[in-house]
């Protein structure tokens, strides 16, 4: 662990403001302190600066030589606060203090190369390591392949920070997979960034900012290199890399998708656009959370699986039947009438379950190579769920690039509709929709009057498409009246194009659908 930083001046140089910048990432490290100052206007190395110990212990010294450029334009420091790993044995020498400093570069990185010595004998046996840090294999790679990170991160191994300056191309370079990194703006200040956000924040305090400001800090993206162009006055190209992890888990395929299964309307016509639209290798999963319907969800997944002519996996979580406190899982609570209590309430939750079932999902997804898990939920199912929200699956696939290495990503691939025009698609496509099952209940007909069951009618009708469901309750709530206007007028093209899929396999079915006419 290391506590890196950057300091950009390219307005007027503040050696108190980079000071206490060094202070900020000196928790990360102290056992070593260095860092480089260079004039980028000239591209000349003016600073270079390590010591054994803490920066706080040499800091009337740093200060010292810093001041010496107070209100200077053009001026880039970057430096790194050195913890000493328990592996490491011997004691510091000063050649293993970072930055490291080449005619071409200088690096400083947070984290480990674990594969470093395997790179070294494939690329460069013939040259002999000034250091004995694993971050010099990087640099020698990043000048051998001019500074093509993405390349070079495809190869290298470990969870790593970096802050890279190219000397030729007077190019400033941000990277992090999963390790910490935060960057700002001050005005009259200059562009900065330290080892994580809440040292800014500890630093700068609350972001109270105004529409127009001349302020402002946050995190990196993970996974995501960016290239401050400091001859373009700080331009910032930015791109997503994907990182090479040693592991015994197959390689991700991107045609190979889970999707997320209750049995219902929504998710049985998820996993029809993945075949049908996006031909892909489609895996249907069912989760047993102990619910009063689970007999006839499990039934209508198999028969969907027959249907679609793919693979199904049940996993059994009927734990959630001892938490209790959800009218899908306890015998004690009676689900809805939704005629009665009306839809938008959240009474029918159960604790936690999409966050559960998508971490199990995520965990499937890597064993089995799947890269992407698809769900059926709407526009309509946000209403009242959090856990059915677009924030939500967004937040889940911010996990994921965390909590597992193939890194597989939720999809909302029904996200832009409503459930009308659900039905309608799937229609299309050739959705039994007679063998799905949306009842709360466990009953043998599907009750007709539960929340499910009452959106599963009314979708029905607004789209057009005869409900071929046999209700114990064939009625709808009396004060509802459906004419002709509220009937589902878009085409199955422009429902097509507003899919969240990839444009690409939208064209491509939209040309089928125009052959067929």
């Amino acid at each position: 662990m290391c506590g890196i930083g950057f300091y950009w001046a390219k307005e007027s140089f503040d050696s108190v403001f980079v000071t206490r910048l060094m202070l900020s990432t000196e928790k990360r490290g102290k056992d070593a302190f260095g860092f480089v100052l260079i004039d980028t206007e000239n591209r000349d190395i003016l600073e270079l600066y390590k010591t054994r110990g803490s920066f706080s212990s040499n800091i009337d010294a740093v200060l010292d030589i810093l001041s010496r450029y107070n209100g200077c334009k053009d001026k880039l420091v970057i430096w790194n606060n050195r913890a000493q790993p328990m592996t490491e044995v011997a004691s510091i020498d000063e050649k293993d203090i970072q930055p490291l400093v080449s005619d071409k570069s200088i690096l400083v990185h947070n984290g480990v190369v674990a594969n470093d010595e395997e790179l070294k004998k494939e690329y460069f046996s013939d040259i002999i390591f000034k250091t004995n840090l694993d971050s010099e294999i990087t640099q020698k790679l990043l000048e051998k392949y001019d500074f093509d990170f993405k390349y070079v991160l495809s190869m290298v191994s470990g969870g790593s920070a970096y802050i890279v300056y190219d000397i030729t191309s007077n190019v400033l370079y941000l990277v992090r997979d999963f390790k910490p990194l935060a960057h700002g703006y001050v005005c009259g200040k200059g562009y900065f960034g330290v080892s994580d956000v809440d040292e800014l924040h500890r630093l700068l305090g609350e972001m109270n900012i105004m529409v127009w400001e001349d302020f402002w800090w946050g995190e990196l993206e993970q996974f995501t290199i960016y290239k401050v162009n400091i001859s373009e006055k700080g331009d910032i190209e930015k791109y997503r890399f994907e990182p090479y992890y040693i592991s015994y888990l197959p390689k991700k395929d991107k045609n190979k998708v889970i999707v997320l299964a209750s049995g219902g309307v929504d998710s049985t016509t998820a996993a029809y656009v993945a075949k049908k639209i996006e031909k892909k290798d489609v895996l249907l999963v069912h989760f047993n959370i102990g619910q009063k319907s689970q007999e006839r969800e499990k039934e209508a997944v198999s028969l969907i699986a027959k249907d679609l002519e793919v693979p199904v996996k049940f996993i059994d979580l009927d734990f959630f039947r001892d938490f209790g406190a959800s009218v899908l899982t306890d015998s004690n609570l009676e689900p809805p009438d939704a005629y009665r209590e009306g839809l938008k309430s959240t009474v029918c939750w159960t604790p936690a379950r999409n966050l559960i079932m998508l971490s199990i999902l995520m965990g499937l997804a890597e064993a089995e190579a799947y890269s992407e898990i698809y769900n059926g939920f709407t526009l309509e199912e946000e209403g009242a769920y959090p856990d059915n929200s677009v924030s939500f699956f967004r937040a889940m696939n911010y996990v994921s690039d965390f909590g597992t290495l193939s890194r597989p990503k939720v999809k909302m691939v029904l996200g832009n509709l409503m459930k009308p025009e659900v039905v309608k698609l799937g229609s299309y496509l050739g959705v039994p929709y007679e063998l799905t099952w949306s009842c709360d209940r466990g009953g043998e007909k599907q009750c007709g009057k539960c929340g499910a069951c009452w959106l599963k009618k009314v979708a029905f009708i607004r789209s057009g498409i005869e409900d071929r469901t046999d209700y114990e309750f064939k009625g709808l709530v009396e004060d509802i009246r459906f004419t002709e206007k509220d009937i589902i007028k878009e085409d199955i093209e422009s429902l097509v194009r507003r899919l969240r899929i990839d444009e690409r396999d939208k064209q491509r079915f939209l040309e089928e659908v125009g052959k067929q006419r």
